[in-house]
């Protein structure tokens, strides 16, 4: 079973508009998540940036349940277990080994 954390989203149409719109009823925290998304980036990846919306995984399964996200892929356990690995060592953030949709080690498998 795939974990949240491999997931790379998309926004779905309603999310585009809402946004748009000005994410009119959409809590602030959930609003930025969706500023994020990028259909690239797993939400492993996410969560060295974004310590203060702390647990970010509910938060991605709660737009995905609202409609706002769609699924396009994942990563390999393989990546995010070393991405998180290096995000324990510490270090600068800026040179974390990025583990996007892009990037040869990811181990990246678009749905079909």
């Amino acid at each position: 079973m795939t974990s949240i954390a491999e997931v790379v989203f998309i926004l779905s149409p309603h999310a585009i508009t809402t946004l748009m719109n000005g994410s009119p009823g959409l809590d602030r925290r959930l609003r930025t998540v969706l500023t994020l998304v990028d259909g690239v980036t797993p939400v492993a990846q996410f969560e060295p940036f974004l310590r203060s919306l702390e647990p970010i995984e509910p938060k991605f399964n709660q737009l995905e349940e609202l409609g706002y996200l769609l699924r396009v892929g994942t990563v390999s356990p393989a990546a995010v277990k070393a991405f998180r690995e290096s995000v324990k060592a510490g270090g600068p953030i800026s040179t974390l080994q990025p583990i996007d949709a892009m990037s040869p080690d990811s181990g990246f498998v678009p749905l079909p």
